[in-house]
Parts: C-alpha cells; structure tokens; sequence
C-alpha cells in the first residue's frame, strides 16, 4: 500500500562535471577573464526543500476560449467533473422570433478542440449530455472554479456517440461539411419560448434567457473530457424556422466574447492516495510521491528557505551560480504513462501575491527555458539558474517558494500550440521517500568561485 502524503524534501547536491565550455549557458561571461576560476561541487551537505500539496479549486476559469466538460477518472487523483456555464447574446441588436415564421428546431452545437482521454487512440465514446436552462443570472462573481449558479428546466438528456474525427458533418440543405463538432437538437421546452418571444435589444434577450449549464458524464471506466472551442462559429444555438413563403432560415445565438461564462469542476479523491484533500485543503506529509495535476485539482509548492545556509558557507559564500537545475522523476505506476504533459510550470508569488512564471534568461535554447520532460532519463528538468541567482542576490525576499502545476498544452501538442488552462493534464511524480534512491528528485548545481593565485 502506498504511504500517503506529500512529501517532506531533502535533496542531495550534485553537480555538474568541472569541464565546462557553453559559456553563455553557464553565465561565466560574467566573470573577470583576468582572473582564473573554480568550477566546484560539494557533496557533503544537502539542500532541504519541503512540499506541500493543495488543492486549487477556486482557480479562475471564467471566459476562456477552451472549455471542457465530462469526466474521467484514474485510480491516482480520483474522478474530476467539469460542466459549462455560459451566457447566451443574440447575434443582431433585437430580435422578434414571433414574426419569423414557423417554429421548426433549436439545435445547440460545440466545436471539438480535442479530449482528455486515458488512451490517446480513442476518439469516439458514447457520452450523456444534459443541457439545462440558468435560472439566475451570471454575474461577473462567477468565475472561478468552485463556483456555481441555479437551474430550472431541463433542456437535453440523453445519449449521443461522440467523434472527435468526424470531419465529414454535413447539415439540412447545405452541401457544405463542417469540422468536427457536437449536435444536440434541444426540446421543445426552449423551441416554444423562443419562438414565443419578442426581443428589443440583448439586454432583454438576457433577462429572459439567463444562460444554459452543460455537463457530459460517461459509463466508460475512465471517461472522456471533451475540450470546446466557445467562440468558434460552429459553437452557438441555431434556431431553425420556415417563413410564410415555405423557405427555410436559421438565426444563430451565440456565446458572448465579452460576457459571462465559467466550468464548474468537482473532484472526488475517495479511494485514491489524495483522499484527505476532499476535507483538507492542503497536506503536508511523509510520501513517496508527488501529485501534480490541472483543472485546480493539485498543486506543490516547494520551500527552498535553507539554500542560503548552504550558500553562506565560507566556501561558497559569493559564488556565481552558473546552472542550477531541478530534476524531478516520472512516477513508474500504473496509468502514470498514459497522462503526463510534455512540460510544467513554475511560478512564484511576490508579497502581494502577483505570479510570475519561472523562465531561466541565463539557459540560450528555448526549450530548455521552460520546466519541460526529459524522455530519456523519464524526468522533468526544471531550469532555476537566474531564479537561484536573484534569490542569493536577495531580489525576492525570504520567500523561497516555487510553484509547480502541469503545462497547460497537453503531450502531443495536438492544441496546436494554443495554452489552455482547462486541460486535465496530470503527473505522478517521485518524491523523496521513493525506494529506489537514485530515483528521487535532485537539485543540480555548478557554481563558481574566483581561483586563489
């Protein structure tokens, strides 16, 4: 049985070999070329970092282009929920649905912009959506994560088989195809009231219609999360009549850029090592894992605070820090492997509480600029060169802590490159208590020193 929580750090020194030639990468440019240099290492004292996980349900997720909603579940962080609530906005100034014609259809309709699946070949699943109508309104409070808002009347329930391929959707007297997107013909619940209604302007329109909420669940063992591109063309309500002159028209009710719009997210770790975090909102513990995982379900932050002790040493006290790097092992368990993204991100917080991500100036290529996955030693290296620099330098204060989540791109970058910040992306890595010693996390560090003469 695993032993739960977090974990409680104490990283080992090691280093870098003493030949070194990437001048720019290592910052020894900064060093007077009269005078001679140590590359040195010290293997005989430990840095302690300490870790704390918590977890982050009242992230903002309020008017993001890419949403998502369904749920999956892993034996690692439990069962994620997450469901769309949204405004809705006329596409004209007014609109009087009542002289329109004949009331024929509503149909609700999603553009796909991927999924969150256990294994990344399934792109369909029969998945059940519900569509139900706001009953109170979105106000701009509304925005975070662990937020929620009244329904009443319910306007789709039932199953539709999902394609996430499906390039090949063809719609009512139209030639054309479309991407692959979603299509719910909604009840006629909503059919009457649209087609019995009489609107000046989208202020009215709002009044009556405060929004729609949707959620997907699946019988799948794992799940789906389907990602949504809201402002798309293809994601709106159409609302199909037919004049009196027996032609056939659509008018289309978007989803406002500038309005209200949020994903509730629910988690439930039950049965999972992250159990407690449905009481508590944070753990610190003896583990031999770290979580790390999106949508606000976990985070870590580490606590660097004794670095400084070790940099105060006599022998060491005023050196230049050439390259410091965080080396955090991928987690061999089961379903580890099918979910971690190709990268991470750090941050930290300044006193009153701004974020900054962590990205190393002193490191020439791009991709090591970024905490990003390392396939062949299966680990993440994290860059902290300038980080550890300007700590030493005194730039940020006594705060040592680092802030870590999973990238907001997913692992095949099938987002094209767009940052979400709903994916599910999640990671279980080693932590300081794992079995295999040389297997832990590890903090590298080459510094130097000017040279006796």
């Amino acid at each position: 049985m695993k032993r739960i929580y977090l974990i409680l750090v104490v990283f080992a020194i090691l280093f870098f070999s003493s030949c070194v030639n990437e001048d720019e990468k290592l910052g020894l440019s900064l060093i007077d070329s009269n005078n001679s240099i140590n590359i040195l290492r010290d293997n005989s004292s430990g840095v302690e970092l300490s870790a704390k996980m918590f977890n982050t349900d009242t992230i903002l997720t309020n008017n993001l282009r890419y949403n998502a909603m369904g749920t999956y579940k892993d034996n690692n962080f439990g069962k994620i929920s997450s469901s769309i609530f949204t405004q809705l906005s006329l596409s004209s100034s007014g609109n009087n649905f009542r002289d329109l014609g004949q009331a024929d259809s509503v149909v609700l309709s999603l553009e796909y912009a991927g999924a969150f699946v256990k294994d990344k070949s399934v792109r369909t699943m029969n998945i059940h959506f519900k569509v139900e109508e706001v009953t109170e309104e979105i106000t701009t409070d509304k925005k975070r994560a662990n937020d929620n808002v009244e329904v009443g009347q319910t306007w789709f329930d039932g199953d539709v088989f999902v394609d996430m391929d499906n390039d090949n959707i063809k719609l009512d007297n139209d030639t054309n195809t479309y991407s692959p997107h979603l299509r719910l013909k909604l009840n006629d619940v909503v059919l009457q009231k649209l087609a019995n209604g009489y609107y000046e302007d989208n202020s009215a329109f709002q009044s009556d219609f405060k929004g729609i909420k949707i959620s997907a669940t699946s019988n799948d063992a794992n799940g789906m999360l389907i990602y949504v591109d809201m402002t798309a063309t293809l994601s709106c309500l159409t609302y199909y009549y037919t004049s009196s002159s027996n032609n056939k028209y659509s008018y289309k009710i978007t989803f406002p850029t500038d309005g209200q719009r949020f994903m509730k997210v629910d988690f439930d770790y039950s049965g999972t090592s992250l159990a407690l975090l449905d009481t508590i909102p944070s753990v610190v513990g003896d583990n031999e894992y770290i979580y790390l995982s999106c949508l606000g379900m976990s985070e870590v932050e580490l606590n660097i605070a004794n670095f400084m002790q070790w940099y105060e040493r006599d022998s060491i006290k005023g050196a230049l820090i050439n390259k410091a790097e965080l080396v955090l092992p991928v987690a061999d368990v089961s379903g580890n492997s099918f979910t971690y993204p190709s990268s991470l991100q750090c941050y930290r917080k300044d006193a009153e509480g701004n974020i900054y991500l962590l990205r190393d100036e002193n490191i020439a290529s791009s991709i090591n600029a970024v905490p990003y996955y390392d396939s062949t030693i299966n680990a993440y290296r994290v860059q902290l060169t300038s980080y550890l620099q300007n700590y030493v330098r005194g730039s940020y204060g006594d705060d040592a802590t680092i802030y870590i989540i999973p990238s907001m791109r997913d692992r095949n970058n099938s987002d094209n490159g767009f940052i979400r910040r709903n994916t599910a992306n999640r990671v279980v890595l080693n932590g300081t208590n794992y079995s295999d010693i040389n297997k832990r996390p590890k903090l590298n560090i080459t510094y130097s020193t000017i040279a006796d003469n």
